[in-house]
């Protein structure tokens, strides 16, 4: 028990100091620790594949990033649709789960799939460093640090792998799957569990420094860590503040809404901002017309969905139950204010937590908000007479600020609907927006200029785009892009920005994209 004392005091110890992370790693969903979403890397327009990764046997390359590369080595520039150069297999031995974000750190990329297989991938040139066996598969995403990348498994156990060469360092048992991505200081990594336990785990060794008692139900979604509390959100819909220290809960707090389950909270401007699908339904489409459509002004717009949200107004559906974005003061749980955010998403996929962005020059807290009041985004949306916006939060009180630049992101043509957004992350002054089936998409946030990344299919369910990449070029005529090996588990993540890179999953490969010259 003294030693076990001893190394809760030096993890303590280590969180209060912080850890230093290179700039161009990406440890971790969503990069931090808090759940940001947020690095200073910049990658801008235009895009080009370096490489694609179909599994440990075939990596596509682009000759036009290394001259010197000759095996699997093609040209291609920006706008290439890659089948049409590069043999692309028919069948992949693995799937990746929508919720699998790359992990990038000490030259590699960490991913798992839901086959039972971990990997080790050289971010230079997409081989293959290593390939080990992990139990069950994961779907979220590892974590990585003290060069070593740890991994959730759902066969009950979480795995440690030296970095470099995949060896098993360690395993901790637990008593339940773990779906959720793991969270991690660079020190420990802390762990959330079907079993209701969250483990804190030393990385460098696999010492267990603290099993949390029971805290209800099942924890599905990812955690967040602040440099001395571990946020959990539990699937009672309870929110816990643990020590990071000792594990105990300090806080806890239930929030409106039925699931956390491919969600994460995040911890910024000393809140803790808490998504979940709401209690009605996971969806969206024309709830909630009848507050824009009345609605005056912006601000009056903002006062009427705060009426909806509380049952009042006479609104259609007004409900208290659609709140899905809860915001908590981290020293005490207490509610600050509510955002007048009405329900978006859909499609069996919750609402999207917020992404930290610079706007301006200005660090802000970027949201999704429905609204006939558009300033950013495309003026609109399949499932509402009106829009979606990105806007920032006045984190005084929960209202938009909307992201003016004189000008809207149409510049390229994209898909926006309600119930269909996307996943967020940014880099520099780029916003990066992506989903498995709708592709990848930048905004520049200085200018509002949009680029699509990246779709699956130049043509694709009744449009046709004009992606930097895509896979196939006509789905409707019978192409295909690879087959995986199981139906894939649906889940809306911004891409990985490292240094000069944007990498990200599709069930049937991982890409790797780079700026065109």
């Amino acid at each position: 028990m003294a030693g076990l004392r001893i190394m809760r005091a030096m993890v303590f110890m280590a969180c209060c100091t912080g850890m230093a992370v290179h700039s161009a790693d990406w440890p971790q969903l969503q990069c931090t620790m808090q759940k940001t979403g947020r690095t200073t890397d910049s990658v801008l327009p235009p895009y080009r594949a370096r490489w694609i990764w179909f599994g440990s046997t075939y990596t596509v390359r682009n000759r036009l990033s290394v001259s010197t590369w000759t095996v699997n080595a093609y040209n291609l520039p920006s706008e290439t649709i890659i089948g049409d150069v590069a043999p692309l297999p028919v069948t992949v031995p693995f799937t990746f789960s929508g919720t699998m974000q790359p992990v990038v750190a000490a030259g590699m990329v960490f991913v798992g799939d839901m086959d039972g297989k971990a990997y080790g991938i050289r971010v230079d040139d997409g081989s293959t460093a290593w390939v080990a066996d992990l139990p069950g598969g994961a779907i979220g995403s590892p974590a990585y640090g003290n060069g070593v990348v740890a991994f959730g498994a759902l066969t009950r156990c979480i795995r440690g792998f030296n970095a470099q060469t995949g060896a098993l360092v360690w395993e901790m048992p637990t008593r339940g799957p773990v779906v959720a991505p793991l969270v991690t200081n660079g020190t420990v990594v802390c762990v959330g569990c079907l079993d209701g336990h969250v483990y804190c785990i030393n990385l460098a060794d696999g010492a267990l420094l603290w099993k949390s008692a029971h805290l209800g139900a099942q924890i599905v979604g990812g955690l967040a860590m602040d440099a001395n509390h571990v946020y959990v959100p539990v699937e009672t819909m309870y929110v816990h503040k643990l020590s990071l220290a000792t594990g105990e809960s300090v806080l806890s707090k239930k929030v409106s809404g039925q699931s956390f389950y491919r969600l994460w909270p995040v911890v910024y401007d000393n809140k803790l901002f808490v998504q979940a699908a709401g209690i009605p339904i996971v969806g969206s489409e024309y709830v909630g017309e009848q507050v824009m459509q009345g609605a005056t002004s912006i601000a009056n717009e903002q006062d009427r969905w705060l009426q909806f949200l509380q049952g009042q107004g006479g609104f259609t559906n007004a409900s208290p139950d659609w709140k899905h974005l809860t915001v908590l003061n981290i020293a005490d749980f207490t509610e600050p204010f509510q955002v007048p955010d009405g329900p978006y998403e859909g499609c069996g996929t919750p609402p999207n937590p917020p992404c930290v962005a610079s706007v301006g020059g200005v660090e802000r807290l970027l949201a999704y908000y429905k609204t006939k009041y558009v300033y950013l985004c495309k003026d609109s949306a399949f499932g509402t007479a009106y829009s979606i916006d990105i806007s920032a939060m006045d984190l005084n009180n929960g209202r938009r600020i909307p992201v003016d630049n004189g000008r809207r992101a149409t510049n390229e043509w994209y898909t926006w609907e309600t119930d269909n957004l996307y996943g967020m992350t940014s880099g520099g002054t780029m916003l990066y927006l992506r989903q498995g089936f709708r592709g990848t998409v930048g905004i520049n946030l200085n200018t509002s200029n949009a680029t699509v990344i990246s779709t699956m299919y130049k043509t694709r369910d009744g449009g046709t785009w004009f992606p930097d990449l895509c896979y196939r070029n006509n789905y409707e005529s019978g192409e295909r892009v690879p087959d995986s090996t199981n139906p894939e588990v649906g889940g809306r993540i911004g891409p990985t920005i490292s240094g000069t890179l944007l990498l990200f999953t599709e069930d049937f490969c991982l890409t790797c994209l780079e700026r065109q010259p």
